[in-house]
């Protein structure tokens, strides 16, 4: 691994890990959701089309709440690309449909190519999360992480090459409709980057527990906030902080932000000098330096870098704030 951002002489504030894979396949994640006051269609479809036959390597489930104030029911899926290819050959059906356009119902469905040159991850653990879930080969603690350019670091493709946006919020992204509008489809240009950024409580003591909920929680929500709302300046298309739920829809003591950017410079340049971000990152070092070795909080994310081909979103029936569409 190339270090050409690392500082001279480097010592990251945190030990940190990271993911890796054998099998050098591409991977996917894809993400499918309902819009509503109620899951049940989209309940449907994934007991008949997203078992354990599907082969996604791992399933996982979501809540968030957007800005219009509806509640998004989200599947994730993780995928070798080929499998999800020849499955989603039998699973689209069901979203062609005329049934998905009934009034006060929206579905839609975001999926990101994941070549391994093309994305990282990184655990605060030995715990992996995420697509990081989907491997046993774990490495760490690892010096590349803590330091403007750590992500572009820990990226095989960015050592050869910058993958600068070639499309941004502010020239809008080009969209294909139904006759009625009410599909659109989207393709995602190359370089478009993609951030998974999860926080796991469940493990956290007591005092642990609501020393993060009161002093660091809030921060990131504030951050996350800022990204969903402040597209044009951020470079960031969407940003949703979501909560993590069992398979029957009940929160538990995990979120995560899902978000997009036109390319991994505008994360990185949010991460490095805005006042949101250095909120977010002076407050969780506050609670680790209370704790040390003893810190209990678990943080991890993936980022990954559209090569173009492969990674695309649908809306159906949602409304205009959703994802990409605020965009198109």
């Amino acid at each position: 691994m190339l270090k050409k951002n690392m500082p001279p002489n480097w010592k990251p504030p945190a030990p940190a890990w990271q993911s890796n894979w054998r099998q050098q396949e591409p991977l996917l994640v894809a993400y499918f959701a309902q819009q509503g006051a109620s899951p049940e269609a989209i309940d449907g479809w994934a007991k008949k089309f997203l078992g354990s036959e599907a082969g996604a390597l791992s399933i996982e489930q979501a809540l968030y709440t957007d800005i219009e104030g509806v509640v998004n029911y989200i599947y994730i899926s993780y995928w070798r690309q080929q499998d999800y290819l020849e499955w989603w050959l039998r699973a689209q059906q069901w979203w062609q449909q005329p049934a998905r356009l009934e009034p006060g119902v929206g579905f839609w469905r975001e999926v990101f190519a994941m070549p391994q040159d093309h994305f990282e991850t990184l655990h605060s653990s030995p715990n992996t999360h995420g697509i990081g879930a989907t491997t046993e080969d774990i490495e760490g603690p690892i010096d590349e992480h803590g330091y403007a350019g750590g992500m572009r670091d820990r990226i095989e493709i960015l050592q050869g090459q910058d993958a600068k946006a070639t499309v941004t919020p502010k020239q809008g992204l080009v969209a294909s409709y139904s006759a009625d509008r009410r599909r659109v489809h989207v393709s995602l240009p190359e370089n478009t980057c993609m951030i998974r950024s999860g926080q796991n409580w469940s493990a956290c003591n007591t005092e642990q527990k609501q020393d993060y909920l009161l002093n660091v929680h809030p921060v990131l929500q504030k951050g996350m906030r800022y990204l969903r709302d402040n597209a044009q300046e951020s470079g960031c298309y969407c940003m949703r902080l979501a909560t993590k739920t069992d398979y029957e829809w009940q929160v538990v003591e995990q979120t995560f932000g899902l978000g997009y950017a036109c390319d991994i410079y505008a994360f990185e340049d949010w991460a490095k000098s805005h006042p949101s971000h250095i909120a977010i990152f002076a407050s969780f070092m506050q609670m680790a330096g209370r704790y040390g070795e003893d810190l209990q909080l678990q943080l991890w994310h993936e980022v990954a870098i559209s090569p173009g081909q492969g990674s695309e979103a649908e809306y159906v029936n949602c409304h205009s704030n959703t994802g990409f569409l605020a965009h198109c």
